[in-house]
């Protein structure tokens, strides 16, 4: 089943997530609504288009994947790389910040643990 990341992927780009940022791109007020609690079943692709446009990512930041453990068939599937959960600020890419940048991410690495 894919799982949306999408409140995740605004809290990693130090940009608070609110219904009403979503619904200025063109998201229903009611779909924004639980794009940002996690309690989304589908996404239109209009909308994932428009999320991906705005955060400057790709749907696979925005898209988790949770398989059975236990399906020896899906051990070489494609989809198991979806799987990860993409951390908040992968270790390769620190080096590459300003202080500034620095500071942000320490803000959204707080924001995430905190569950803003």
């Amino acid at each position: 089943m894919f799982i949306l990341q999408i409140r995740e992927c605004f809290l990693q780009r130090g940009i608070k997530p609110k219904v009403t940022l979503l619904m200025r791109l063109g998201i229903p007020e009611r779909s924004a609504y639980h794009f940002l609690n996690g309690t989304a079943k589908s996404i239109k692709t209009d909308h994932l288009y428009k999320l991906c446009f705005y955060l400057n990512c790709t749907p696979k930041e925005l898209l988790r994947v949770d398989l059975p453990e236990d399906d020896a068939t899906l051990q070489n599937h494609p989809l198991k790389d979806w799987t990860k959960r993409p951390t908040a600020f992968p270790l390769q890419e620190f080096r590459d910040l300003t202080p500034t940048q620095l500071e942000a991410a320490q803000v959204a690495i707080r924001k995430i643990i905190e569950g803003e």
